[in-house]
């Protein structure tokens, strides 16, 4: 509530003791400065309104430019006074302490713009905005004194909105101070308008031009100037809050938008959807800069607060020894750009060759993490990591300590003709090598100490996977020798469907028994007849299943094997799976953009499905009948692990989730030791009833990297956990309490 008093009123009042009287007055002489000779006796009107949260009290004077009012005020409360008058301008100031207070007047300008409101394009069409142009129902301008250097903004605010006259259809009139001024225009629902370094004569009127304004938020601020990087973008892209994979959000419409930089390096990108952004700056679709997220609001604009600095693209000098390959020939290299959100795969930059001397230049490259990969033919020689920065050194230095190798394959008592893949198809490091008839073969590897291996038979259209070997260097420099004894076992069997028909090209894989789908041991498909085979499969007891190209899948199925008798023909009967579908809940509402993942347990199947829910939070999938563990991790909720059980003669069925709001951490401690080695174990976390995997809970889940030697997930359901060095052994189990921490450790296992 306002209470508004004119000249005589303050008078009477304040001899009627209403928060006047003489005990607490003060008097005070308020000046109105001209700002010119013809400006003095100007008709004015002087006001003092109380500012000290009380019951708000507004004082008026008459007055003219150039002379002097008397006021008393209650010297008790805080003051703020400023003045009217036809054409000036006043800036609100603070009662100054007695006796005087001088107002200065700033003559006005008129500004006039022409306005129309309109949807946006392409991804704004997500704001509030109505579709086609529209008229605005009223504008506002504010303004402030120029900043002095032209690249970066002064900090100082802008004044209070003005109210803007529409004089006809569109066309709206507006009185800023005159001078040099930065201007602000601003219509409600929609993103305002900046004019920049504007010089308005007093008296005068400035066309501004004609503009359409975009409905919803929008974000502003300034980029640092750099010499040699022009025409900048600027690139806002959403962010999935808490998702560790982008897929997760991909399910939206696409909201990505670019907007140029402007003059002295001020952006505005309009028009956009209530969202939390990345904000990249883009030189020649390369990134040179970037910043904190950025949160829009529905209709508001969010200011970036700091001046965005920019890295150039640097020159990265790559030296390689030895210079070539044993053979003579140039290392190849593929350079990738890792990647900063979690989940997502490396991005593939640059791929060359090195010249004879084992030397590669690359430029243009953005500063960031990179992996680079030498290459000769198809072998992988080496992958190491290193990072790009400003002001940073820009050689890199690969060695590859090759080791000379030689040795001999056997299957049984017999030489085996093969391919020997060191390395594995997924290894950094992967080098071919072949065996002749007599299961002779040599060659070099990029490093000694363990490689896994994967057999290629010539014979059979399978492959075997072997446990890791150990490659020394000799201390004589001689060739390090090798022996690769497969037994001879034999595992001969058909896939039929559920009817007993043939299942023809259907993918069978055997894998061990107790490293729960970790370890595959062999893969091979199936013929037209359905019919499969495998040979030099390790002696014991192993798992066997096979998976038709229509998703169908058969149970695992126990078999034992020894080179002193064959097993009978094994026969894998396929199953249609069950298609689930429902909605993950939280405590707000439908989740979408969760991720859903579930295995078949173990004894049934080493594949599981993955789908992220749409944005009313449904999933759908398909799994194989029985025990099934789940995993559901969802941006801004807990993690859940569960487990759950697909009927027998399900065909379809409903499984809903409900994600719970208290949560807390689970850290796993991974030493030094262990960090620098391949993950040669498999670690699982149990919780109700579900185990999943070490792995893929990365893949699947938002984890954080705390010293470089501890893995933080930072949300998980409360609950007891037993975390697994491998396979059911090496356990912890540990109670999580709502807002509490537990920590397991991950230890070192050979194989």
């Amino acid at each position: 509530m306002v209470i508004r008093y004119g000249k005589l009123w303050a008078l009477a009042l304040a001899f009627a003791g209403l928060g006047l009287g003489t005990a607490g007055q003060r008097e005070v002489e308020i000046e109105l400065r001209a700002p010119a000779t013809e400006a003095v006796g100007l008709a004015a009107v002087v006001q003092a309104r109380t500012i000290d949260g009380g019951q708000e009290l507004l004082l008026e004077w008459p007055a003219k430019l150039g002379t002097a009012v008397q006021a008393r005020l209650d010297a008790a409360r805080r003051w703020e006074v400023r003045a009217e008058a036809a054409g000036f301008w006043v800036e609100p100031q603070l009662l100054p302490p007695p006796p005087a207070a001088r107002i200065a007047l700033t003559p006005r300008a008129t500004a006039q713009v022409r306005l129309s409101l309109a949807a946006p394009p392409g991804p704004a069409r997500a704001s509030p905005a109505q579709p086609g142009a529209r008229q605005p129902e009223a504008a506002w301008i504010r303004f402030r004194d120029t900043p002095g250097v032209e690249t970066l903004d002064s900090g100082r605010e802008f004044s209070p909105p003005i109210p803007c006259q529409e004089v006809k259809e569109r066309q709206w009139e507006c009185s800023p101070v005159a001078g040099k001024v930065d201007l602000r225009v601003e219509v409600a629902g929609s993103s305002p308008l900046y004019f920049w370094r504007q010089t308005l004569a007093a008296g005068q009127t400035a066309d501004l031009g004609r503009h359409r304004l975009r409905a919803g938020g929008s974000v502003v601020g300034w980029v640092e100037q750099v010499p040699g990087l022009t025409n900048l973008e600027i690139h806002l892209s959403p962010v999935a809050v808490g998702a560790a994979n982008p897929a997760a959000h991909s399910q939206r419409p696409p909201l990505s938008v670019r907007r140029a930089v402007g003059r002295g390096g001020f952006f505005q990108v309009d028009g956009l959807a209530p969202d939390l952004y990345a904000l990249e700056v883009l030189w020649d679709g390369l990134r040179v800069g970037t910043t904190d997220a950025v949160e829009v609001r529905g209709g508001e604009e969010s200011r970036v607060g700091t001046l965005i600095r920019l890295s150039p693209p640097a020159t990265v000098e790559l030296a390689i020894s030895p210079p070539t390959a044993a053979s003579g020939a140039a290392w190849q290299f593929v350079l990738f750009r890792e990647a900063e959100k979690e989940g997502a795969v490396l991005e593939q930059v640059v791929e060359g060759q090195a010249a004879a001397d084992g030397t590669c230049a690359v430029d243009r490259l953005e500063v960031g993490r990179y992996t680079i990969r030498i290459t000769q033919g198809e072998a992988r020689w080496l992958t190491q990591s290193f990072e790009v920065g400003p002001g940073w050194p820009t050689s890199i230095f690969l060695d590859i300590p090759r080791v000379e190798i030689e040795g001999r394959i056997t299957l049984g008592q017999e030489p085996l003709e093969a391919g020997l893949l060191f390395g594995g198809k997924g290894g950094g490091e992967r080098l071919r090598l072949a065996s002749d008839e007599k299961g002779h073969f040599a060659g070099f590897l990029p490093r000694p100490g363990r490689w896994r291996v994967e057999i290629e038979p010539s014979m059979q259209e399978l492959e075997l996977r072997l446990r890791a070997l150990e490659v020394p260097r000799r201390k004589d420099g001689r060739a390090t020798r090798l022996a690769i004894h497969l037994p001879d076992t034999y595992l001969a069997g058909r896939v039929v469907d559920q009817y007993g028909l043939k299942a023809s090209r259907a993918q069978v894989t055997v894998w061990a028994r107790e490293v729960q789908g970790r370890r595959v041991l062999a893969a091979s498909t199936a013929d037209d007849e359905g019919e499969f085979l495998f040979r030099g499969l390790p002696e014991g007891s192993h798992m066997a299943e096979a998976i038709a190209r229509d998703g169908a899948a058969s149970p695992s199925t126990l078999v034992e094997l020894s080179e002193d008798r064959r097993p009978a023909e094994l026969l894998l009967v396929l199953e249609d799976r069950v298609s689930l579908s429902g909605v993950v809940h939280s405590p707000s509402g439908p989740v979408a953009g969760a991720t859903v993942v579930m295995w078949p347990q173990a004894g049934r199947s080493i594949r599981g499905s993955r789908v992220f829910t749409d944005e009313t939070g449904h999933y759908s999938l398909q799994v194989l009948r029985g025990a099934v563990n789940i995993l559901i991790s969802a941006p801004g909720n807990p993690v859940r692990i569960l487990a759950t059980r697909v009927g027998a003669e399900q065909k379809r069925g409903e499984l809903n989730f409900n994600l719970p709001e208290p949560s807390g951490r689970i850290a796993i401690e991974v030493p030094p030791a262990v960090a620098s080695q391949p993950l040669q174990a498999s670690p699982t976390l149990s919780h109700a009833g579900g185990t999943v995997g070490l792995i893929d809970l990365l893949q699947n889940t938002r984890v954080q990297e705390e010293g470089g030697h501890r893995m933080l997930l930072p949300a998980m359901e409360p609950g007891r956990y037993q975390f697994c060095q491998n396979l059911g052994q090496g356990c912890d189990e540990q109670l999580l309490v709502p807002g509490g921490e537990i920590q397991f450790r991950l230890e070192r296992r050979e194989e």
